[in-house]
């Protein structure tokens, strides 16, 4: 069949995590260790779309992965991950939410416990890092 421009397919088993661009050094068995979460846990609404996260997200540098689970409606329980390139975009905008500072489609969205979800102090702690900067 010729020689192709393509690359091979990846060995199955192996996801988009595993070959992060960021680590070259990825395989299978490993993890990235070259980013870091934030969980925001306060005003995430229905018409929020993972896009406009990213980019509201963006504003504190790369966001190079945002999970969004289907809105459920229940205080407390919406959220959405947003992974960022380093450890400092990370923090930013985990101090950023904190204080009430981030917006997204003009409505404001924190760090911390829903108001009125008497869950506690539960979602407070999600600036998540490997320790690595």
């Amino acid at each position: 069949q010729g020689s192709s421009s393509e690359p091979p397919n990846p060995p199955i088993g192996l996801s988009a995590v595993d070959e992060c661009r960021l680590c070259p050094a990825s395989s299978p068995t490993q993890l990235c260790t070259m980013s870091a979460l934030v969980r925001i846990t306060t005003g995430i609404m229905a018409q929020h779309s993972r896009v406009g996260v990213s980019r509201a997200m963006a504003q504190f540098g790369e966001v190079i992965h945002c999970h969004k689970p289907p809105y459920s409606g229940i205080p407390g329980e919406d959220f959405v991950n947003v992974r960022f390139a380093s450890q400092d975009a990370a923090d930013r905008a985990y101090a950023a939410l904190k204080a009430g500072q981030v917006f997204i489609d003009g409505f404001q969205v924190g760090v911390g416990p829903a108001p009125g979800s008497g869950k506690g102090g539960g979602g407070d702690m999600m600036s998540i890092g490997n320790g690595v900067r």
